[in-house]
């Protein structure tokens, strides 16, 4: 385990995996961020898959929880920040890692100025010095 990221708080939203046999960006910065020492938030719209990517971060001796949102749904992307807020204590790092359901493009429509403003970032929970990833 590093320590790069000790003490960090992360959102990876995406953090589980399409079915197949490799190992997607999402479920792959999840369980780095949690080699490196951040509490990380494993967001998904399947949260099985989520579950199976802390699964993996728990056996690493790393520190993770799984949560089931769809990020097409305001109230979901404000339940994400207040639950990671809640359970945290705050948000140092924000990952999208979602794609259309061709598995092709990144989801940008879901993603525009007004829907950060009006969910995740606008609650002030980014700590000072905090990123947000796309």
């Amino acid at each position: 385990m590093g320590s790069r990221l000790e003490g960090k708080r992360a959102i990876v939203i995406g953090a589980g995996q399409t079915p197949g046999i490799t190992v997607g960006n999402g479920r792959a910065i999840s369980i780095l961020f949690a080699r490196e020492g951040a509490k990380v938030m494993l967001v998904d719209r399947r949260v099985d898959s989520a579950r199976e990517t802390k699964a993996i971060i728990d056996k690493e001796g790393g520190e993770s929880f799984a949560f089931e949102a769809d990020i097409t749904q305001p109230d979901d992307c404000r339940k994400i920040a207040e639950t990671c807020v809640e359970t945290y204590g705050g948000i140092d790092v924000l990952v999208r890692e979602v794609w259309e359901p061709d598995g092709i493009r990144p989801m940008q429509r879901y993603f525009s100025p007004r829907m950060r403003q009006n969910s995740l970032l606008p609650l002030s929970c980014l700590s000072m010095g905090g990123s947000a990833v796309k």
